[in-house]
């Protein structure tokens, strides 16, 4: 029988193995943060502790090869990989605190590409390796014990003198109150756009003159890039913001409103399409029946058209926040602040790295969080209307097969 070797992961593995032995950027020096980046290899800064990992990468790549589809051994593997990928971040840490031993504190050691590349092939294979796990709690744990011993690291002083930690500790106030902006506008942003948009989804599902004009003037909005969509906002509000009733409302051409505004306009149309789509998705006999058993309209909207689409609109609303992580991190440029403060300062002339993740990182997180927990909600509340659990990974392979 011939055995069915995971292509992708065979190639994830080699990748890992040869991002620690061929490139030569496992750690990046600066003697200050804005110094010339002088990149050394994994065998550069440290010796014996080098081939354990890269005999740890060895071990992974043969687990790979012989996982094939078996559900016991796939967990194992995506364990390995994820424990593997919390003990590179783990290693770096003690790493740079010897690097950095006796050195004076403007001395930086930040994340080469190795470290990027190792985090990108283990999280990779082991989301091919959950494909073939049907436990929903075994490919969390592969998901999240990485993810746990990373945190911890960062917890617990293990990465305290790498530049990402002294930029935070330098800053930390900072960091705190941009980030209370960041979160503190996406959701303002959600909840105004879920508010207006879920009536005027319905709307624009019973009239199409309404959908006509809502969607007509949203594509035209959704199809300009976030920055551009930003400054455009700022011409017209620069002439509002004169308008006594604008002024007593302290509405201004700059910082929050055109940032609002423009994120608004996205995160409504997110929420309208899938609310709108869903509604028009739904089987005409089930309104039948029910106008049949004598509900009127308003009943049937809120006992049988919403709960059919519930799952449909969490999905909107997961999208529509996501975007607006994102998209918020652009307010800087026009004076709001947010995370992306950090990203602009730290791609402002020379090139900071770490000043870069440390809005970065968060945003992710922010992303990260809430694409698992939405995604989670909708799931539920679809098992709850179609009764059967659903397996994301078993469809994504039919899908493939298919």
């Amino acid at each position: 029988m011939k055995r069915k070797i995971d292509r992708a992961s065979v190639i994830m593995g080699i990748l890992l193995i040869f991002s620690l032995t061929g490139v030569k950027s496992f750690a990046i020096v600066m003697k200050n943060r804005i110094s010339p980046m002088k990149h050394k290899s994994l065998f550069q800064v440290e010796g014996v502790r080098a081939w354990i990992l890269i005999a740890l990468a060895v071990v992974l790549l043969l687990l790979i090869i012989i996982k094939e589809k078996n559900e016991i051994k796939n967990a194992v593997t995506g364990l390995f990989a994820s424990v593997y990928a919390g003990l590179m971040i783990v290693s770096f840490g003690v790493i740079v605190q010897k690097l950095t031993e006796g050195r004076s504190s403007g001395y930086r050691v930040t994340f080469g590409i190795s470290i990027y590349i190792v985090m990108l092939c283990c999280y990779a294979i082991i989301i091919k390796c959950n494909e073939n796990i049907k436990k929903s709690w075994v490919r969390y744990v592969n998901i999240f014990t990485g993810m746990f011993i990373i945190c911890g690291s960062f917890i617990f002083g293990v990465m305290d003198k790498t530049s990402l930690m002294i930029e935070f500790h330098t800053r930390q106030e900072q960091f705190y109150e941009l980030l209370r902006e960041h979160f503190s506008i996406s959701v303002f942003v959600l909840f105004a756009s879920v508010m207006i948009g879920i009536p005027l989804g319905y709307l624009c599902y019973r009239y199409k003159i309404v959908d006509t004009i809502v969607m007509g003037i949203l594509n035209i909005a959704r199809s300009i890039p976030s920055i551009a969509l930003i400054m455009v906002m700022v011409i017209p509000l620069s002439f509002l913001k004169n308008v006594t009733f604008f002024k007593q409302l302290e509405i201004g051409a700059f910082g929050f409103t055109p940032v609002f505004c423009a994120l608004f306009l996205y995160a409504l149309f997110q929420i309208i399409n899938s609310l709108s789509g869903a509604l028009k998705t739904i089987d005409p006999m089930y309104i039948k029946t029910a106008k049949a058993m004598g509900m009127t309209d308003r009943m049937i909207l809120f006992k049988v058209q919403l709960p059919m689409v519930l799952p449909v609109i969490i999905s909107g609303i997961r999208v529509a926040l996501i975007s607006t992580f994102t998209a918020a991190s652009l307010g800087t440029l026009v004076g709001f602040g947010g995370l992306g403060t950090f990203i602009a300062m730290g791609s402002n002339g020379a090139v900071a790295l770490d000043m870069i993740l440390l809005g970065a990182v968060p945003i992710m997180i922010m992303i990260f969080m809430t694409d698992f927990i939405l995604t989670r909600i909708g799931d539920a509340f679809e098992v709850r209307i179609s009764g059967k659990k659903k397996n994301r990974y078993e469809e994504r392979v039919e899908n493939w097969n298919d």
